[in-house]
């Protein structure tokens, strides 16, 4: 009798368990969240649609495929790019309103040329100083999958090439074309040529560009993916001209080594830190990074970290080498659909918007 009832105890207590760890795993946000003695950023005002492609498509692919990155004109207007490998715009007084205006900004080359890094180009980060000269780098894609006997198995990823590249308006944002006839366009991308079926790899995905006036130097994140010598990460470039494709220097010995090119990997300088740890940090068991890590400076010179997931959250800290992780969400998804911020850009520390 006592066995018996032993293992109905038994097997209650594992069925209790099985229930509470369900109810974390969907609920983990709502019931362990930790007290912060940090405000949480307030969502002022309703959600809006900036754009909608069943209603206000231009063609079949005409979706922004990579995050929101917006400048302000020569005329005062600010204008957002739409970038695909058929780049578009979106242009108004305002973020809050936009229209789009179906004219294309930039074709990509469509190049099977692999050497001549030019053929699928997303308009990835522009920059500008006056408005009119407008300075953009490009995610720059061969897919081998597009051109005959390049990609024998015919799979997109299996055939996946990378690269950064440059392109520049001189029409206040109209118009785009490469700052340099390629392959002098090029900015960055790994030390090894294109292998059909080899696999994703290479430079790509630009983060926005940030200008630091103690040193006069423009920084930008690239992506990194594993590939023979080059590591899977993150990588910073710096230039001190826009204009020059060329002039862009990788992390290396103290940023001054040789551009990224085709001849030379990106090197890795100083030991590798732990900023976060979801074991010994995490505020609820969804509490995990979930897309490409983007900061910025706010009004109290301190760096924020956006740690994306469908509930956000961020990491505080005077600089990256020292961020505490905040419980406290910056933004909730709606239940109908999830949404992660991707670092929006910023002028004072204060208004941001996030895509």
């Amino acid at each position: 009798m006592w066995l018996g009832v032993a293992s109905l105890l038994a097997t209650l207590a594992v069925f209790v368990a099985a229930v509470v760890i369900s109810y974390e795993l969907l609920h983990g946000d709502e019931v362990t969240d930790k007290p912060s003695s940090l405000e949480p950023v307030q969502i002022v005002g309703a959600e809006e649609t900036v754009f909608s492609w069943a209603r206000g498509r231009c063609g079949e692919e005409d979706i922004p495929d990579l995050p929101a990155r917006a400048f302000r004109d020569d005329a005062g207007r600010v204008q957002l790019i739409s970038a695909h490998h058929v780049n578009r715009r979106f242009v108004g007084r305002s973020l809050d309103r936009l229209t789009h205006p179906c004219a294309v900004t930039m074709h990509s080359g469509d190049d099977a040329d692999p050497a001549r890094f030019n053929d699928r180009e997303w308009l990835a980060a522009p920059y500008t100083l006056d408005g009119r000269t407008i300075y953009a780098l490009v995610h720059n894609e061969y897919q081998g999958n597009q051109h005959a006997g390049r990609c024998p198995s015919g799979v997109y990823l299996n055939c996946w090439y990378n690269a950064v590249t440059l392109a520049v308006s001189h029409d206040g944002g109209v118009s785009f074309r490469d700052a340099q006839p390629p392959p002098r366009h090029l900015v960055a991308t790994v030390p090894y040529r294109y292998a059909p079926d080899a696999g994703a790899y290479g430079i790509f995905s630009p983060s926005n560009i940030v200008h630091n006036k103690d040193d006069g130097y423009y920084y930008v994140l690239v992506a990194a993916r594993r590939y023979r010598r080059q590591q899977f990460g993150s990588c910073v470039l710096r230039t001190q001209r826009l204009g020059d494709p060329s002039s862009w220097r990788a992390w290396g010995d103290q940023l001054d080594g040789s551009a990224v090119s085709p001849l030379e990997p990106v090197q890795i300088v100083g030991s590798e830190e732990t900023v976060f740890s979801w074991p010994r940090d995490h505020c609820a068991t969804l509490d995990y990074p979930d897309a490409p890590a983007r900061a910025f400076r706010d009004a109290q010179g301190r760096t924020q970290l956006i740690a994306s997931h469908y509930v956000t959250r961020r990491l505080i800290g005077r600089r990256l080498g020292r961020l505490t992780h905040q419980c406290a969400a910056t933004m909730r998804s709606d239940r109908n659909a999830n949404c992660i911020a991707h670092g929006p850009p910023t002028h004072d520390g204060r208004a941001r918007k996030a895509s």
